[in-house]
């Protein structure tokens, strides 16, 4: 068990619900450039790439919907399913805990100014003790620690999720504990002084039940990521199936997610989440980009409804021990949260101490706190152990980091001129944009909160009907449309349990609306209907064929082409003519495909087909029909960072966009036997989502993505002309 008792360890807390927002401490040294909130560089001899922002995305959409069956869980991007594994065997031993001796002056022992929603939170068998008025000779305000604002009454709901992360890494090259390489833990942690019946009645069992509060901590520790139920001040009485040590009860959750041992050098990596989820609570660990894990266990503390507090940083592996980072390790802490009431204040900065005993010797860097509100308000700050550490800035873009929710817009230019535009919008709505050149945006919500869960995909007829599908609530598959003017009509096609990815949508010109979607268990799944009829689905490919959103495109002859990320990171084709079976073929084999793909099939027959490749390239791919796949490579290795999109001309040329390093985004064309050209639209940190092209037939491309929380940045261009561009505020 990781022991509650203070430190003067840096340390990230957070409240659910704390109201305002605060500048960094006076004094503040000269910030960094700014880094992306995704990034994860390394000044050292060791680099860590930026995080792939698709797998950022898919990651928070598992994380929010974690299992509810208790167990312990494997996901694999890009697969929207939680696979059930064996748990570990064998579980931590919980180290030695010693009753607390007053040390005076023991770092250990201090404890700093600020207060904490309730008492101040106790060790295991020590009463609350109010912490004292001064800080330390020599030690900085708070000790670096950060608390949220607890003035007047918290009142507006709490935590749901909670999520731990390190966002920017610099210097780090090791990490000791006790003398032992690797050893050491994440912690997220609950305040340690709430109480409830589930509580009281447990309390009831203990010496001291008028005094016994619980306390939850969510933990990743060498081979294992598990759940911590306490009950503090409990005197040398616990209740059945409880263990006491120093005063207090504690109890493993008995589902503990195997993990195998983390260097510390992948801590970029790395992130821990906290659910709480009613009648079970959740523990998941990232351990590389695109892997979860996570132990499912019944909630014994009742958590859900108590949980105003967390705290989370990398710590010691347990029995108050610190955990030594080489030095000039410099790390940028961040704790998100989701708040079951829907809170989107931003908390304080102050000072405060964490609830666990566990340290390490970084110290928070004066003036590095940067706060954001939003769909998941948070806290980042700056701790190091270089010397003469600058605080890292507050990059553009994390004063509202709910745009880590957002799923990439999709973009249709009807022949009117008008651009229409749909995305997730805030709190899973369903939102549509449309503009005429020369006007400003238009804007209305087709479906309210807690509607859609994935990017939507749009196509417009040419009676002006515009068609929209969308993954809906509970893995279901829901169709939209409206003609100008006229109201949304909303329709689900497939029913809960069916859709796993976003779909992607094409209207024949007789009027079939075909779409695909991944189904279940992998699957990829075909549904078709013309105006007024029912959909019809059939299965083009089984389990574990299909792993991630598929893209779709019907010839004028009426075939159907579908491309989708395969097993093994494989790039896999399939095709149909109405009536006929699917038949299918691989285009890149094993090892080849780390994204969505995307496709678009030429008047001449040929199919053209982009995606991320290995080491985060962009490949292209093109066929005639009955000849064999040729592939070249667009842009070298680490010049991608999302999955692109495609858009051929009918002068032949083909232009395609995708995410590049630093946010941005990078705009390709080639016409058929030329090399590839290339060009960045707009400046860094345009870019938070995979961007979207679609090209007029006057020749004016124009391209969506989201660059913010709160805002979308919409490009366009005719060839030879600089690239303009105007905000969408969301």
């Amino acid at each position: 068990m990781i022991k509650n008792r203070y430190r003067s360890v840096s340390f990230l807390t957070l409240a659910a619900l704390a109201a305002g927002c605060s500048a960094g401490a006076a004094g503040t040294s000269a910030p960094e450039e700014p880094t992306s909130p995704r990034a994860s560089t390394v000044t050292s001899s060791t680099e860590f790439a930026p995080r792939d922002p698709a797998k950022e995305q898919w990651r928070h959409q598992m994380s929010k919907a974690p299992p509810t069956k208790e167990g312990c869980y494997d996901a694999v991007h890009p697969s929207m399913e939680w696979v059930e594994v064996p748990c570990a065997t064998g579980r931590h031993t919980p180290p030695p805990h010693p009753q607390v001796t007053t040390r005076a002056g023991s770092p250990a022992e201090r404890s700093y100014p600020g207060a904490v929603l309730g008492p101040v939170a106790p060790e295991l068998g020590r009463a609350n003790a109010e912490p004292s008025s001064k800080a330390p000779e020599g030690a900085l305000a708070g000790a670096g620690t950060i608390r949220p604002e607890t003035s007047g009454t918290v009142s507006s709901g709490t935590i749901s999720w909670a999520e731990g992360s390190f966002p920017t890494v610099k210097g780090l090259t090791s990490e000791t504990y006790n003398g032992t390489s690797n050893d050491f833990s994440l912690q997220l942690n609950t305040q340690s002084n709430f109480t409830n019946s589930a509580v009281a009645a447990l309390c009831k069992s203990t010496a001291t039940p008028s005094s016994c509060t619980g306390w939850v901590q969510f933990v990743y520790w060498q081979g294992a990521a598990e759940i911590w139920y306490n009950l503090i001040n409990t005197g040398s009485t616990c209740p059945s199936g409880w263990s006491n040590q120093s005063g207090g009860c504690y109890r493993e959750a008995p589902n503990t997610a195997a993990i195998s041992t983390q260097a510390i050098t992948n801590l970029p990596n790395m992130t821990l989440t906290g659910v709480a989820g009613g009648t079970t609570d959740t523990v998941i660990v990232t351990t590389g980009p695109g892997q979860l894990h996570a132990a499912v266990n019944t909630s014994l503390l009742n958590l859900s409804p108590e949980w105003t507090y967390a705290d989370f940083n990398v710590l010691g592996n347990g029995s108050y021990g610190s955990a030594t980072f080489n030095t000039g390790t410099t790390l940028g802490v961040q704790l998100l949260t989701d708040s079951a009431t829907g809170n989107t204040s931003a908390p304080t900065c102050g000072p405060y101490n964490s609830t666990t005993g566990e340290g390490n010797d970084l110290s928070f860097v004066t003036g590095s706190c940067c706060t954001f509100g939003g769909d998941v308000p948070g806290i980042l700050f700056t701790e190091s152990n270089a010397s003469s550490p600058t605080a890292i800035a507050c990059p553009a873009g994390l004063s509202n980091i709910s745009s880590l929710e957002n799923l990439p817009p999709s973009i249709f230019v009807r022949s009117t001129g008008e651009a229409d535009i749909v995305e997730q919008g805030p709190s899973n709505s369903l939102v549509y944009r449309f503009a005429w050149p020369g006007t400003a945006w238009s804007s209305t919500t087709i479906a309210g909160a807690g509607t859609t869960f994935s990017a939507p995909s749009i196509y417009v007829r040419s009676s002006g009907e515009a068609d929209i599908v969308y993954q809906g609530p509970n893995n279901s598959l829901v169709y939209a449309f409206a003609t100008p003017g006229s109201a949304w009509t909303v329709a689900t096609i497939a029913g809960a349990g069916t859709t796993f990815s976003a779909p992607s949508i094409y209207v024949r010109s007789t009027g079939e609306a075909d779409i695909v979607a991944e189904g279940p268990g992998n699957s990829l799944i075909y549904y078709f209907a013309w105006p007024g009829t029912a959909w019809s689905s059939t299965q083009i490919a089984g389990a574990r064929s299909t792993f991630s959103r598929p893209s779709i495109f019907v010839r004028s002859t009426g075939e159907a082409d579908v491309v989708a990320e395969g097993s093994g990171n494989s790039l896999m084709y399939y095709f149909a003519w109405p009536g006929t079976a699917w038949s299918h073929t691989e285009i890149a084999g094993a090892g080849s495909t780390f994204s969505a793909p995307s496709v678009f099939v030429r008047s001449t027959g040929e199919a053209d087909v982009v995606a991320q490749g290995a080491d985060a390239s962009l490949q292209y791919y093109f066929a005639t029909p009955g000849s064999s796949w040729t592939n070249t490579q667009i842009a070298p290795d680490g010049s991608t960072l999302s999955a692109p999109s495609i858009f051929v001309r009918s002068t032949g040329e083909a232009d395609v966009v995708a995410e590049g390093p630093n946010a941005s985004i990078m705009y390709y064309y080639a016409w058929p036997g030329t090399a590839w050209s290339s060009n960045p639209i707009g400046s860094n940190e345009s870019a938070f989502a995979p961007p979207a092209v679609f090209v007029r037939s006057s020749g004016e491309a124009d391209v969506v993505s989201l660059s913010t929380s709160t805002t979308m940045n919409y490009f366009w261009a005719t060839p030879g002309s600089a690239w303009s561009s105007t905000a969408i505020s969301l």
